[in-house]
């Protein structure tokens, strides 16, 4: 099967449990496989799957879709597309005692984090959310301290109907 990046003939969204408004503001969203420019993450897995052309009768062929599990998205604060940091982080608590998965470092285990927010992440004056209940920010941290400090400058909201 395909290694990240690789092209998928489908997205499906079958087992995120999102409403068909959630879907189409995922792909109305979806700016480029460029992670700093996007508002949509999704977290899934590959699939090889056997399709047939019906109206055709075409024989069966065989695609890799990527089934989506998850959809995140950024909030829509009426703002255009702007940059955000390369590094993201999944994260759940509060932001005063947050545990991360430092996802672009690649590491498997939670760490303690404390996470202030800056960026988009205070447009419109907004201080950023409190909660970062399932959810991924993308910022700098400084990985020498201990809780982690993390500067977020990004955050996804998981989406569920």
């Amino acid at each position: 099967m395909g290694a990240v990046g690789c092209p998928v003939a489908r997205v499906w969204y079958g087992l995120a449990n999102i409403t068909p408004q959630q879907q189409a503001d995922a792909e109305w969203l979806y700016r480029s496989p460029d992670l700093d420019r996007n508002w949509v993450l999704v977290v899934g897995h590959l699939a090889t799957v056997t399709v047939r052309d019906h109206r055709a009768g075409a024989d069966p062929i065989e695609q890799t879709w990527f089934m989506v599990n998850k959809l995140y998205l950024t909030p829509n604060r009426g703002r255009v597309i702007e940059r955000h940091s390369m590094q993201f982080f999944y994260a759940t608590g509060t932001t005063s005692n947050a545990q991360v998965l430092a996802i672009s470092r690649g590491e498997q285990s939670t760490r303690a984090a404390h996470i202030t927010w800056t960026g988009m992440a205070t447009y419109g004056g907004s201080s950023g959310p409190s909660s970062v209940e399932d959810m991924f920010v993308t910022g700098e941290a400084d990985f020498t301290r201990s809780p982690l400090s993390i500067r977020a400058d990004e955050y996804f909201v998981r989406q569920t109907r």
